[in-house]
C-alpha cells in the first residue's frame, strides 16, 4: 500500500475521533495492523476495507482512489475543488459522501486544512473579544493553570507534529534522516512561537496582576491612614476656640453684686428725702447696664486681655447707645432742651462706623486711605442731614436744603476714582 492510502486511513480514523486500540476493537484486529496500514507497512485485505468503508461513511472507491477523493496533504492543504466544504455543526469539516458532510452554500471555497484553521482562528479570535471586554482578573491559580495547559498542549502539538512528519517521511530510507531533522526543526520553531506568544499573554496577565494588587495596597494603605486618623481624632480631646474678651466671665466683685442695691436705695432715697428731684431720678437706673459693660472691660484690661485702646473701643461699643440716651433724657429734663439734642442720636451711626474702618486701619486690616474712604460712604448721608437739621435750627435760610445734593455728587466721584 502507498504512501498516500496510509496517510488517508490515518486521517480518516482521526476525523472520525478514533485510536489505533479503537479502531481496531471495532474491525476485529490488533492495534499492530492498525499501526502497520498507517505506516505503509502492511494493507488491509477488502473484508477490512469494507468494514472500514462503513464505518468512516465513505465508498470503496473514495477510500482508495487518490483521484475521486483527494485528503489534505501533510500542509493541511486539499488536494482537489470536489474536497472544499463547509464546516459543520460540530466544527469539524468532513469529507464528501460522508454523512456529516455539509457542501459550501456561499460560494467560498476554503481547503479542509485552511477551513479548520480559519475555524480555529475565529474562535480564538471570539474567545479573546470576550475576556478583553469582560476584563476578568486572573488570580495567581488560574496564571499556574494556563501555564501548566500552554506547555502540555505545546508538547502534545510537538509531538504529535513529530509523529506525522515521522509517518510521511520516505519509506525507502533514502531520505528519512532529512524528513526528521526538518521535521524536527520545523516543529520546535513551532513551539519556539508559542511559547513567545504564550510569554507575552503571561507578562501582560503579570502586569495587570502587579497593577490592580498595586491599586488594591494603595487603597487599604489610605483606609488604614484614615482609620488610624479618624481613632486619634476621637480620643484626643480638640482645643476649644479662645473665647472673645466679651465673653470672658471673671468672679464677680462685692461691688458687682451691691450695685443694683445701691442704685435702688439711691432712687428711693431721693423719693422720700428729696422730693425736688423725684421727676428725673430714676434715670439713675441707666446707669447699672453701663457699669457693668465698665466692670467687664476693666477686667479685661487688667488681665491683659485688651490693650488701653481696645478696651475704649469696647466700652463705647457697649455703652454708647446707653450714654446718649442718658444726656438726652438729662438735657430735656433739666433744661427743657428736647430739640436741639436730636442731632446727638446722629453720633450713634457715626461712631460705629468711625470704629469700624478706624480699628481695621490700626489692626493692620485696611490700608488707611481705603479705610477714610470706607467711613466716609458710610457716613456722607448722615454728615448731611446732621448739618441742615443744625443750619434749620439756628435759622438758615431755606435754601440750605441743596446741601442734599452733596450726597450724589460724592458718590459718583468716589465710585469714579475707585475704579482707577
Amino acid at each position: 500500500m502507498n504512501v498516500e492510502t496510509a496517510n488517508r486511513l490515518q486521517n480518516l480514523r482521526k476525523k472520525n475521533g478514533y485510536s489505533q486500540e479503537e479502531l481496531a476493537e471495532k474491525i476485529g484486529i490488533s492495534r499492530q495492523a492498525v499501526s502497520k496500514w498507517e505506516r505503509a507497512e502492511a494493507s488491509p485485505d477488502t473484508d477490512n476495507l469494507i468494514l472500514l468503508a462503513r464505518l468512516y461513511g465513505v465508498t470503496l472507491d473514495e477510500l482508495l482512489n487518490t483521484e475521486s477523493v483527494p485528503m489534505p496533504n501533510s500542509e493541511g492543504i486539499s488536494l482537489s475543488k470536489d474536497y472544499y466544504t463547509s464546516v459543520s455543526d460540530d466544527g469539524e469539516i468532513y469529507p464528501e459522501g460522508h454523512p456529516k458532510h455539509i457542501p459550501s452554500n456561499e460560494g467560498e471555497v476554503m481547503p479542509s486544512g485552511a477551513a479548520n484553521s480559519a475555524n480555529k482562528t475565529e474562535n480564538a479570535e471570539k474567545t479573546a473579544n470576550r475576556t478583553e471586554n469582560n476584563e476578568p482578573k486572573p488570580t495567581v491559580g488560574d496564571v499556574v493553570k494556563n501555564v501548566a495547559g500552554a506547555i502540555g498542549d505545546a508538547i502534545d502539538t510537538t509531538a504529535a507534529s513529530i509523529r506525522e512528519g515521522k509517518a510521511n517521511a520516505p519509506q525507502d530510507g533514502s531520505d528519512n534522516g532529512k524528513s526528521y531533522a526538518d521535521a524536527f526543526e520545523k516543529n520546535f520553531k513551532d513551539f519556539g512561537e508559542r511559547m513567545k506568544t504564550f510569554g507575552s499573554d503571561l507578562e501582560r496577565d503579570m502586569n495587570r496582576m502587579g497593577k490592580d494588587l498595586e491599586k488594591d495596597m494603595n487603597k487599604m494603605g489610605k483606609d488604614i491612614e484614615e482609620s488610624v486618623k479618624k481613632a486619634v481624632d476621637n480620643n484626643v480631646p480638640k482645643a476649644a476656640p479662645e473665647p472673645k474678651p466679651e465673653d470672658i466671665k471673671y468672679p464677680a466683685t462685692l461691688l458687682d453684686k451691691l450695685f443694683p442695691l445701691l442704685v435702688t436705695g439711691a432712687f428711693l432715697y431721693t423719693v422720700f428725702c428729696a422730693k425736688w428731684a423725684v421727676k428725673f431720678s430714676w434715670l439713675v437706673f441707666l446707669t447699672i447696664p453701663v457699669y457693668y459693660i465698665l466692670s467687664q472691660t476693666f477686667k479685661n484690661l487688667t488681665h491683659g486681655k485688651l490693650d488701653p485702646l481696645h478696651a475704649l473701643k469696647s466700652f463705647l461699643d457697649g455703652s454708647l447707645p446707653i450714654l446718649v440716651v442718658f444726656v438726652y433724657l438729662t438735657f430735656g429734663m433739666l433744661a427743657g432742651e428736647w430739640t436741639f439734642t436730636l442731632f446727638l442720636f446722629a453720633l450713634i451711626p457715626l461712631y460705629y462706623i468711625f470704629s469700624h474702618n478706624f480699628f481695621n486701619w490700626l489692626d493692620g486690616k485696611k490700608s488707611f486711605g481705603k479705610a477714610v474712604k470706607n467711613f466716609f460712604d458710610g457716613s456722607v448721608p448722615i454728615l448731611v442731614v446732621m448739618i441742615f437739621f443744625l443750619s434749620f435750627y439756628f435759622g438758615f435760610k431755606p435754601q440750605i436744603v441743596l446741601i442734599f445734593a452733596v450726597i450724589p455728587f460724592y458718590y459718583i466721584i468716589s465710585s469714579h476714582f475707585a475704579k482707577k
